[in-house]
């Protein structure tokens, strides 16, 4: 899964295909960390160039509880649940799931 949405970068070059690079979470402070890579595009994306730009979302304690619980991280795939947490924040809205082969899939 990935998210197509064109925002602009730092560089001044938008990136249209994003995707989660990164999930750091921390059990004991009920808080996460999601790192965005930003793509020119798909295509930008599967040919390893590099990304234009990271964004990072932050999870703080409340929002932790409702979303990296015990019981939905032994249910769910956290990429899942973090393209979902993504889709809600401002800079994401209206974004289109985009089928990306890149996500680790449950056993």
């Amino acid at each position: 899964m990935a998210l197509e949405k064109e925002i602009m970068t730092d560089v001044g070059i938008p990136a249209s295909f994003w995707l989660v690079a990164r999930i750091d979470i921390d059990k004991v402070a009920e808080q996460a960390l999601i790192t965005m890579y930003g793509y020119v595009n798909k295509e930008h994306s599967d040919a390893n160039n590099g990304y234009l730009s990271r964004l990072f979302i932050n999870i703080y304690p409340e929002e932790f509880r409702e979303t990296f619980a015990l019981d939905d991280l032994n249910n769910k795939n956290p990429y899942e649940i973090s393209y979902n947490i993504a889709k809600t924040r401002e800079m994401f809205l209206g974004a289109e799931d985009i089928e990306d082969n890149a996500i680790p899939k449950p056993e």
